[in-house]
Formats: structure tokens, sequence, C-alpha cells
């Protein structure tokens, strides 16, 4: 992706070649400035803007099955940034493989929230972007959402049916209109292995945010 932030450091010890991992800042904007660095990766206030204008553009109750989890989370822009960084920082998303199919599920669904059919082109040019590197910020976050299925995937590993025995008896009439387990049983693991991959990915997500060097600038 081409990143032409101008960023003013502030101070900030930057490593040299670290590319910012977010979209630049629109090309009016002549001198950024940094609001946080993660590790030696300094976030730029302009990356925190776009990460607001694109979350603001997906949500609603259809933005996780065609963005992912971490451009959905309800979590101001600058912290889904810094978590990003993090995950990225862990090196969890070497080797993730993104089918094609969810990159055009993802791009299609931004450019279905413009009303006019040239809205994307200029909402991107406004931020001196063109479609290949949408895709690639797209393709970034993918990989990292990837990462977390993978990762929190095998913390949760197999799921004992004592275990959805167990669901399915606290449950039995709220969810499962208290028809037999039996008849249930595919529809309690589903259901079961979503709610543990949960609660475990917020253990796992928590451990993982406070483990982060973050230092805030001017905050």
């Amino acid at each position: 992706m081409r990143w032409m932030l101008l960023v003013l450091l502030l101070g900030v010890a930057v490593v040299p070649g670290v590319a910012l991992a977010a979209p630049a800042a629109p090309a009016a904007v002549a001198v950024d400035r940094v609001v946080a660095v993660v590790g030696n990766t300094p976030i730029a206030a302009s990356q925190v803007q776009f990460e607001r204008e694109v979350g603001e553009r997906i949500a609603g109750d259809g933005c996780t099955p065609s963005f992912g989890r971490l451009l959905c989370e309800e979590r101001a822009p600058l912290e889904r940034l810094i978590f990003r960084e993090t995950l990225r920082q862990a090196g969890l998303a070497k080797g993730i493989e993104v089918s094609l199919g969810t990159l055009e599920t993802a791009d299609g669904a931004f450019e279905h929230t413009f009303p006019v059919r040239d809205g994307k082109r200029q909402f991107l040019a406004r931020w001196g972007l063109g479609a290949g590197d949408f895709r690639e910020f797209l393709l970034d976050v993918a990989r990292l959402d990837q990462a977390i299925e993978v990762a929190v995937g095998r913390l949760v590993r197999e799921v004992s049916e004592e275990e959805e025995r167990r669901y399915y008896g606290e449950n039995a009439d709220t969810i499962f209109g208290g028809r037999p387990y039996e008849e249930v049983a595919a529809m309690v693991s589903r259901r079961y292995y979503a709610l543990k991959f949960e609660r475990t990915y917020g253990s796992w997500a928590s451990e993982l945010r406070a483990s982060s060097r973050v230092r805030y600038i001017g905050r």
C-alpha cells in the first residue's frame, strides 16, 4: 500500500523503515500528528480519522459478516488500530491465507454503502488511495481476523458432549423450544461452540491488550 502520511513525530522514536499500518492522510493535510505508539510503530491522527469514517460507513447488523470482527468491534477507532497493530507485532498473521471471496465480499459491501455509483472512488481519492490500496487494507484486516480464528480456536479445541448437554439443559426451553436434545444436537453444538469461542476470545484479547506496549501522545 502507498503510505503518504507526512508525520510530525513530536519527539517519538520511530524505527526507520516501519510502515504505518493504515491508509494515508488526505492530500490537503501537509503535516500529521502521532497520537499513539505501539512498540515502535506510530499511529497518526489521520489513520484514526480514516478508521472512524470507514467504521461509520459499515456500522450495522451486517457489519461483521461482511467485514469481520476487527473492523466492526464496538471500540474507539484508536483502540481498534492499536489492537490490530498489537496482533501484527505478535506475529499471529504469518502464513495466514485469505480467500478471494472474503475480499470480494468486503470490497463489494463497502462500495454499496455509498448512495452514488462513484462514491467509493471519490471517498478513496480524498484519502490519496486507489482501489488496490483499499483492497490491501481489507486484506491486512482479513488476515488478522483469520489469525484470531486460528489462535482462539486452538484454545477452545474440541467441545465435549457433556459440556453441550449441560448448555442444552440450561437453555432447553428458552433457546431450543423444549425439543429433545437428539433433535437439536447439531444446533446445540454450533451455538455452544460459538459461545465458548467468544468467551475465550474475550479473555485472550484482554490479555493481549494488557501486554501491548502502548504510549499515548497528548492524551
